[in-house]
């Protein structure tokens, strides 16, 4: 059986159902394969007897109407679906230098914080609104092509980790820690993570606050299917993918479990990049693979009576092992969940939907690398599993005396489990690890080097986690109504401009801040490159060849890191055969000229003679 659309997602986590939903708005026909029964991935719920368990998360930051989160949502239409209760603690902190409630308002929360080094609050308050204004500007800049707004938040962030920030910022070890607390939230302790995405958590939690869905995280999954089923997606659960059919070497169709196959030249691949290659079958190697993030081990417990009763607070706990998140992160590496820093979330007071009345459902996570769990036979895994239950439980004993008699319900999943359920490489819970290399412009994004293959979700830009994975779904859908020129899309420059835009990265400074001189010839090159995938995708004909037989470029004035760059190209022709690009880089705020090349061209068949170029006229009239 054979049946054809405009497009396939693989894989409906918050990524995958997102970037159906907004390509369907966008007038496109969707089909979203899913081998789980339910959609949301990580996003999902399960139950056990009379007990309904969130899998992951249970208060999401930037839930409140215009805050970020909101603003991703009610793009897609479904912010007013969803049931938000926002609770009036944002967080509780077990530390070894005592307890701190965390209001769940910006200057309660700035108060409290303060509290534990008064002299520090306004170093303290720079930071935050320092965090505050790079998540504000990266996502307002990626979601709207604002690339003035992108390079300000990057610029704000730099190349920097965490650690080197709190250095530089923060004299206090104690406001430190409650500071580095959320690591778990991102799975990189400070000296690890990268400053851009750990200012991401901080923001979303001590500024914006965080909500609770009621239904937790299907219910945000089930909103945004529902929304794409009514833009008329079809969202076959329980049908994945299985081969991904290339035909010279570009996208041409899925085949399905179910022996269906799907003719489509366009799939965005909401799964990691090791199921990607099993899909692709080794016809063609993508990018480098780099570091998972941790995975973890999570005990899902149905209580028969009220954590409250047993001093348990609601909503999220951060409770520490040793105070410090880097030791913390290292007893995580190590798996010894018993010292690891836990993160317990009691949403039942929030969401009575998880519990018969007068019961409750809580969660205990632990962080745990998720590789040693692979390398175990069958006796050894289930031996380790119900060590790690036992840590987990007496540990918990001794905080809230009376918790293990009062569980009914009790199921733990470990990496392996992750691993089943969502099929993430060594049962990652984030994606690549938000390390500086795996961060920010340096992770990859939407587009392959496979035409019509596109990713989604927490493997490429921006990151995991529910906020980041939905904006994942709409960058690639941005990316994709591109490629299949939809009309809703975000233009791109006419060639009628013939310009390119670009921002300078550290990749392309020198040892000074400036931009490198050989970055130019990279610059115009892509310039070039654009104009010809553009008449090559318009005309369906394969890529000119060419070759570059002289370049000349004249530099005039500095760039620097951060700079939003316009290349302007114009083609002449000397013949059939030969084409002269004048090409000139200038500065997008004022329009000062950085550099000129002039490039001379030619075309020339696979053995290197030289033909026509096959799109003269239309580089002519441009």
């Amino acid at each position: 059986m054979t049946t054809r659309a405009d497009v396939v997602v693989v894989g409906a986590g918050l990524g995958g159902l997102a970037c159906a939903a907004d390509l369907a708005g966008r007038g496109a026909g969707v089909i979203v394969l899913e081998r789980h029964g339910l959609v949301g991935g990580y996003a999902s719920s399960f139950t056990r007897g009379s007990f309904t368990f969130d899998v992951s998360q249970h208060s999401v930051g930037g839930l409140s109407e215009g805050q970020s989160f909101w603003q991703l949502l009610d793009r897609l239409g479904v912010a007013t679906a969803l049931e938000v209760v926002r609770p009036a603690r944002l967080a509780t902190m077990i530390t070894p230098d005592g307890v701190l409630e965390i209001p769940n308002d910006r200057d309660g929360c700035m108060e409290v914080l303060a509290s534990t080094s008064p002299g520090e609050e306004p170093a303290l308050r720079k930071l935050l609104e320092t965090c505050a204004a790079i998540h504000r500007d990266t996502v307002a800049g990626a979601l709207d092509s604002d690339m003035r707004r992108l390079i300000r938040g990057m610029r704000l962030a730099g190349d920097r980790t965490f650690e080197n920030v709190l250095q530089e910022s923060i004299t206090s070890p104690r406001l430190r820690r409650a500071l580095a607390s959320p690591w778990v939230l991102l799975g990189l302790p400070p000296s690890r993570a990268s400053f851009s995405w750990f200012a991401k958590v901080l923001a979303t939690t001590y500024v914006e606050g965080a909500g609770h869905i009621v239904g937790g995280g299907q219910a945000l999954s089930d909103a945004i299917a529902a929304r794409a089923r009514d833009l008329g997606v079809e969202i076959r659960t329980g049908e994945g993918a299985l081969h991904i059919c290339l035909e010279n070497g570009r996208v041409a169709s899925v085949e399905t479990q179910k022996e269906e196959h799907i003719e489509t030249r366009t799939v965005v691949a909401g799964v990691d990049p090791w199921s990607l290659a099993e899909l692709l079958d080794g016809e063609q190697d993508l990018e480098p693979v780099g570091e998972p993030s941790l995975s973890m081990i999570a005990m899902y417990m149905g209580l028969g009576s009220d954590p409250g009763s047993l001093g348990m607070a609601e909503g999220t706990t951060f409770i520490q092992g040793s105070g410090d998140a880097e030791k913390a992160y290292r007893h995580s590496l190590q798996g010894k969940v018993d010292e690891a820093d836990l993160v317990l979330s009691n949403p039942s007071p929030l969401d009575g939907g998880y519990a018969p009345d007068g019961k409750s459902m809580v969660h205990a996570v632990a962080l745990v690398n998720g590789r040693p769990w692979f390398d175990l036979d069958a006796s050894a895994y289930v031996k380790r599993k119900r060590q790690a239950t036992t840590a987990l439980m007496t540990r918990l004993e001794r905080l809230y005396p009376g918790i293990g008699e009062a569980v009914e319900v009790k199921e733990t999943a470990t990496p392996r489990t992750m691993y089943g359920f969502t099929r993430n490489h060594i049962g990652a819970v984030y994606g690549l690890a938000q390390t500086l290399a795996q961060s920010g412009s340096k992770r990859p994004g939407p587009s392959s080097s496979i035409p019509g293959l596109f990713r989604t979700g927490a493997w490429v830009l921006p990151g995991g986690g529910y906020s980041a994975a939905t904006l994942s779904g709409l960058l690639t859908g941005r990316e994709v109504a591109r490629h299949l020129e939809l009309e809703a899309a975000t233009p791109r420059p006419s060639r009628d401009e013939a310009s390119f835009h670009l921002a300078i990265f550290y990749e392309d400074t020198d040892t000074d801040g400036l931009t490198y001189h050989v970055s130019y010839l990279r610059f115009f090159d892509r310039a070039r490159t654009e104009m010809f995938m553009q008449l090559s995708k318009e005309r369906d004909i394969p890529l000119p060849r060419a070759v570059v037989t002289r370049i000349d470029v004249t530099y005039h004035h500095p760039s620097t890191l951060g700079d939003a760059v316009r290349i302007h190209t114009r083609a002449r022709f000397e013949s059939d055969f030969r084409v002269v690009f004048e090409q000139e880089a200038v500065l997008e705020r004022d329009g000062t000229t950085l550099a000129e090349a002039t490039t001379d061209m030619a075309f020339v068949d696979p053995e290197g003679n030289p033909v026509p170029c096959p799109v003269r006229e239309a580089l002519e009239i441009d």
